[in-house]
């Protein structure tokens, strides 16, 4: 956090004449002035996100990356906090401030010049002001550096607070030990920017290569792959992909992933050799799908298994190519 130490009023205590000018005033020798105000101002930046936000009271809570909740409050000048939503990404610039007021008891604080002094002094730290008093007591000047010109006061909290001062008169104002009031302002934001979160994605596209269809879920093409392997062709990624969506909208149900092979002329010849090659194969091509739905498809292994059964269950007739061609397939049947 940057910290901006800075006098916003003062006075000066029986100066001579023409001596020296405190805030843009000329003392009065007849009259001893006391410091009215010494304030220690700081900025801090805060990012996150909108956790709740009251425009009437113009308070937006914060969270933070750590997931710590701050609360700030707007100043008036901040415009358009009813537009503002939750989860809205947002940063936000504040002043917090620390106003040591010195007086003695019983005592006239100041002469009118030196109270319109500190009217114009305090102007432009009338976004600060805008807070609300977080606490206040009573303070003590720890330590005066008149070569530097750091006034250093210790609040109720033990915290230290050095002001730096550009009048020196102001150093012999005050003298180490003294008792001053003290009060801390919440921070405040004087600057806010605001990111909208962003629109939600689109839903995806409803299926349209594959259905639920009774204890089944039903696809409008076989899958392709490699002759003779288990890898799946790129072309049938669309229909498997539907397939993932559909058990991403049943989160329930659970799929048996079934291979099956043709009995083409060539392996009916080769006989027992031909349909152990055409199960094994099958097999594989079942666990292919169901490593494509779990890896690429995001659905759970456990709700999937993959099992081939060779050309032991067509659905058509093996003597025709188009026959062929529908028991080459994968399904997709619901178990539970």
């Amino acid at each position: 956090m940057k910290r901006i130490l800075c006098v916003v009023a003062a006075a000066a205590v029986g100066l001579t004449a023409g001596t020296v000018q405190a805030q843009g005033f000329t003392p009065d020798p007849k009259m001893n002035y006391q410091v009215l105000a010494l304030r220690a101002v700081e900025t801090g930046r805060l990012e996150g996100t909108v956790a709740s936000v009251d425009p009437a009271s113009r308070k937006v809570d914060i969270k933070g990356p750590s997931g710590r909740v701050r609360t700030i409050r707007a100043a008036k000048n901040i415009q358009g906090l009813e537009k503002v939503q939750v989860e809205d990404r947002i940063v936000v610039e504040t002043y917090q401030s620390a106003t040591f007021l010195v007086a003695k008891k019983g005592e006239t604080l100041m002469a009118p010049e030196a109270v319109a002094a500190f009217q114009t002094a305090s102007r432009p730290n009338e976004v600060v002001e805008a807070g609300e008093v977080l606490m206040e007591g009573t303070a003590t000047v720890a330590a005066i550096d008149k070569a530097a010109q750091v006034i250093t006061f210790t609040g109720p909290a033990g915290r230290s607070f050095p002001i730096r001062v550009d009048n020196p008169v102001l150093l012999s104002g005050l003298s180490v030990g003294q008792a001053v009031d003290y009060r801390l302002l919440e921070q405040v934001a004087f600057d806010v920017k605001v990111t909208p979160k962003p629109a939600p994605p689109p839903p995806p596209p409803p299926p349209t290569h594959a259905k639920i269809e009774g204890k089944k879920i039903l696809i409008d093409d076989v899958i392709f792959f490699d002759t003779n392997k288990d890898t799946i062709q790129a072309k049938s990624y669309p229909i498997l992909d539907d397939v993932a969506s559909i058990m991403k909208a049943n989160p329930d149900i659970k799929v048996r992933v079934e291979g099956h092979a043709s009995k083409d002329p060539i392996s009916a010849k080769r006989g027992k050799a031909g349909a152990d090659f055409n199960l094994r194969l099958s097999d594989l091509r079942a666990k292919a799908v169901k490593a494509y739905l779990v890896d690429k498809g995001g659905i759970a292994a456990d709700r999937l298994e993959g099992i081939g059964f060779g050309w032991n269950q067509p659905i058509a007739p093996n003597d025709t190519k188009a026959g062929r061609y529908k028991n080459q397939r994968v399904d997709f049947n619901i178990t539970n």
